[in-house]
């Protein structure tokens, strides 16, 4: 049993985000974000009002909100770029409507005109135009399977499937030959104007081009970023192309605004083709587009490394520590880039000991414990900086500057809002274990814990006592605890660890006995020395 009486429930904006609620009921990440969304705010955040309460004729609806600069048709723009809330299937079916509602109030207009027009004058094709005019040429093929498959499902869609569930503006389009992209390509190196438009165009041919036109379309996007470095609509056009590319939508991903899969083979033509320099050339270019093009960029890192791990030496050659931590502290306030850029630094970090030292000139460590802190309702940023900690605290001489930074109360954080997490759990709890001694000259310190954090420790092992992979960490950092007097007294005083410890001793012996047992024996002893 978890003793109610202590502190383990989260609130933001009046909704429980910890382990339970009022009424001692586990609360799930989903039924949180489901209270945001009865209570009109943004699911992601909790903080931004996005949907206003309406009483209609059959009864209470939502109506989505329009706020300059912090709302656009019920998504909040501190989670979502405009870009991304202008590609959901919602937004778009609504703006089709009001275009077409428009238009056919000119239809008479423009019938008379063309009835009686008798010449003509043509001009030169767009980028666009091109595109169209090649997919009505084009016989109709069906989408790849590969760009179609989702993630946790072991089925793919394809064909009739894959037109049913994807997005509105890719049903039934046709793919668009090699000699299309060429020609999008060529057109690019024109003027910053054209370059802009045909990065736009090539960034959504990603599930309607064979393989074979892909890799000469991120050659081309990366050709126009590089030659106009200065325009910024250049830039951000290219850095969304890339997250295009790189990403697999599927039919939640319109919902969610996540990445749900990303694409192997388009990750890695980016990796070759210089798009990853491109990318940190286009973050470092301040300007009034610098956070859309820092979320897109950001996003484009992540997917890259999650499919072609071995490119993490381009971001560490190219200055990209600095890029990615000057990103974190510029735009803080962006949960989906700070969860992003987590996750980066951590890929980036595994292991390399010069990656680590030079997160450590950079300041990334105050980063991102700033960013845990920023956002403890975020339970991914939690995860991720949980796993960026728990990386950099095997390096000994990084040890004091996390916990000088916070680093120890960001993981004990993370573990009173998002303990029924267990992926939060495991990382918080391998974190805590490596802080909590430190061995500075020849001397051995212990971290000093209240009481408060003692049973949020407790209490969330207690969550996952099933998962052997959480009860040996946790009886590990328990025995590491243990060591001091004064969280051995508080421990003494816990009604439920003792019987915590010996089921772990029952049902893990191989792996949590002797740490089981050594926290036994210590609470036992009637004597208490300092070590």
């Amino acid at each position: 049993m978890i003793d109610p009486s202590m502190p383990q429930v989260g609130f933001a904006q009046g909704i429980a985000i910890g382990l339970f609620d009022e009424g001692c009921r586990k609360v799930t990440h989903e039924e949180v974000r489901e209270q945001y969304r009865r209570k009109g705010l943004c699911s992601f955040c909790g903080k931004i009002p996005t949907h206003s309460r309406r009483m209609g004729i059959s009864g209470f609806y939502f109506e989505p909100l329009t706020v300059e600069k912090k709302v656009y048709e019920g998504y909040c723009l501190n989670c979502h770029t405009l870009e991304e809330v202008l590609d959901k299937p919602d937004v778009k079916a609504k703006l089709e409507a009001k275009r077409s509602k428009k238009g056919g109030n000119k239809m008479l207009v423009r019938a008379s005109t063309e009835g009686s027009a008798t010449t003509t004058t043509s001009k030169p094709k767009s980028i666009d135009a091109i595109v169209k005019q090649q997919q009505r040429e084009a016989p109709f093929a069906p989408i790849s399977q590969n760009s179609r498959t989702l993630s946790g499902n072991s089925g793919t869609f394809s064909g009739h499937h894959a037109r049913t569930h994807s997005a509105p503006d890719q049903q039934q389009q046709p793919p668009c030959s090699a000699r299309t992209v060429q020609e999008v390509a060529h057109n690019m190196s024109m003027e910053p104007k054209v370059a802009a438009s045909g990065c736009a165009t090539l960034g959504r041919l990603a599930d309607v081009s064979p393989p074979e036109s892909i890799a000469t379309a991120v050659k081309a996007i990366a050709d126009a970023m590089s030659a106009f470095p200065d325009d910024a609509e250049v830039q951000k056009e290219g850095c969304r192309a890339f997250r295009r590319l790189s990403s697999v939508a599927s039919s939640n991903s319109s919902m969610t605004g996540e990445d749900i899969q990303v694409n192997l083979h388009n990750c890695s033509k980016i990796a070759r083709s210089g798009g990853i320099v491109a990318v940190l050339d286009a973050m470092k270019l301040q300007c009034g587009m610098s956070r859309q093009m820092h979320r897109e960029g950001i996003r484009v890192l992540r997917n890259v490394l999650c499919a072609q791990p071995d490119c993490k030496s381009i971001i560490s050659e190219n200055n990209g520590v600095e890029v990615i931590v000057n990103i974190m502290q510029s735009n803080m306030d962006a949960s989906q880039i700070q969860e992003d850029a987590c996750i980066v630094l951590w890929s980036i970090s595994f292991k390399d000991s010069e990656t680590q030292a030079e997160l450590l000139k950079c300041a990334g460590i105050p980063a991102i414990i700033q960013a845990m802190t920023k956002h403890p309702e975020a339970e991914k940023i939690q995860y991720h900086g949980c796993g960026a900690l728990h990386t950099l605290s095997n390096n000994k001489a990084l040890k004091p500057v996390i916990l000088k930074n916070g680093g120890f109360d960001a993981a004990i954080a993370a573990l009173r809002e998002h303990g029924y997490s267990f992926q939060v759990t495991e990382k918080a709890l391998a974190t805590l274990a490596n802080l909590s001694v430190i061995s500075p000259g020849d001397k051995t310190k212990l971290c000093i814990m209240d009481k408060e954090e003692i049973h949020t420790v407790v209490n969330a092992i207690q969550l996952h006592d099933r998962s052997e992979k959480v009860m040996k960490i946790g009886c590990y950092f328990l025995e590491l605890t243990s060591r001091s007097p004064s969280n051995l007294r508080i421990l003494r005083a816990h009604k439920e660890l003792r019987t915590l410890l010996l089921n772990a001793q029952s049902n893990f012996s191989a792996s949590c006995f002797n740490s089981s047992a050594a926290v036994l024996k210590m609470m036992e002893e009637s004597s208490l020395q300092e070590i």
